[in-house]
């Protein structure tokens, strides 16, 4: 198994084993620059939004208050001078209702798009468009990320949000020009990987443009959210994979052995854009758990739970992480285990005293 490159935040130590270390290419996690961008919008935002809805709260009741005493004045004494003075309060009071309902509607709408630009960096993170699945390459990526950076420093201006959040999404804006080479890097070892198995022009192509997608998309259309746009996802890879798989394209010209080999040769290039380090994140998310119960690993028993997690937890579809590693199903793990240990001898009866 060769390493080609490592998904990880922008910890130093990370960045170093990677690129010195192990001399690849290492992947920005989408989700750490997602939770810086939310980080720095979202809190404040929503914090503004709470307070507006307060206000158009207490700007209805005094608006009602003052419609009750100008009802009243109009019943009781209706020549009197006072009735003008609680009609123009209540005027007032209109237009100052008016004015917060606006300021919570613009609090809202802030809100909304600082919400969508975040969830639009990881639809728009990807080598294929998920709408059609055309081909990306790193400069219309990067510019389709670059908008919603944009949009963000937009919102943070507009809402007049603290230097802190402000440096909070530069931390995260910087990360760009990684996601960019991640991209880059992607089209560049296809490339490679295509051209070393000596495949004909026509081929390559058809492999390009609708074999690699088609898997693409059913890649990703398990992991998205929520259920409608999971379906809408199958349904464009069905349609790519129906039509790279037409007899009377290229995949009419290859006989089953072939068909079978160029599956899998697309399959791994989907595979091989990585954007997120869930797993090992989710690793250590399970380990934490256990760790604030135990407070303490031995390395037995931390090597005993890796087994477990490589060979034992499986998922859906029944793989565990060590066959969906290796391409390959591994021994069952509790034979193995019976075959190399001892049973255990019955305990000693203990004596009855007299």
């Amino acid at each position: 198994m060769t390493v080609c490159q490592v998904v990880s935040d922008e910890a130093k130590a990370l960045l170093r084993q990677a690129e010195i270390l192990l001399g690849v290419h290492h992947s920005p996690d989408l989700f750490h620059v997602q939770h810086d961008m939310a980080r720095a919008t979202s809190l404040a935002l929503a914090g503004q939004t709470d307070r507006a809805a307060a206000a158009v709260t207490k700007a209805e009741a005094q608006t009602a208050e003052l419609q009750r005493q100008v009802q009243a004045c109009r019943e009781q004494c209706p020549q009197s001078s006072s009735l003008q003075v609680l009609e123009q309060q209540h005027r007032q009071a209109q237009a100052a209702e008016a004015a917060v309902r606006e300021q919570y509607a613009a609090c809202q709408e802030r809100q909304q798009r600082a919400h969508e630009a975040v969830r639009g960096l990881g639809q728009d993170y990807h080598p294929f468009d998920i709408q059609t699945g055309q081909a990306l390459d790193e400069n219309a990526v990067a510019q389709r990320l670059a908008g919603h950076f944009q949009q963000l420093d937009q919102i943070a201006a507009a809402a007049g949000l603290s230097a802190r959040a402000t440096q909070k999404l530069a931390k995260a804006h910087r990360v760009l020009k990684a996601m960019q080479a991640t991209v880059k890097f992607y089209w560049t070892l296809l490339e490679v990987w295509i051209s070393n198995w000596n495949l004909s022009p026509a081929v390559a192509r058809w492999l390009r443009e609708d074999l690699i997608p088609g898997w693409y998309l059913a890649r990703i259309a398990e992991k998205a959210e929520p259920a409608n746009e999971r379906h809408r996802l199958r349904e464009l890879s069905e349609k790519i994979l129906a039509r790279a798989r037409s007899p009377t394209g290229v995949w009419g010209t290859l006989s089953p052995e072939q068909r079978l080999d160029l599956e899998r040769k697309a399959q791994a290039c989907a595979d091989l854009f990585q954007r997120s380090s869930s797993c090992v994140e989710g690793r250590n998310g399970n380990l934490a758990l256990k760790h604030h119960a135990l407070h303490h690993f031995t390395a037995r028993k931390l090597q005993a739970l890796t087994v477990l997690h490589n060979y034992v937890i499986r998922r859906a579809d029944g793989t565990t992480a060590a066959e969906r590693f290796y391409g390959a199903a591994p021994r069952d793990c509790f034979a193995w285990l019976l075959d190399r240990l001892d049973v255990p001898a019955r305990p000693r009866t203990r004596r009855r005293h007299a």
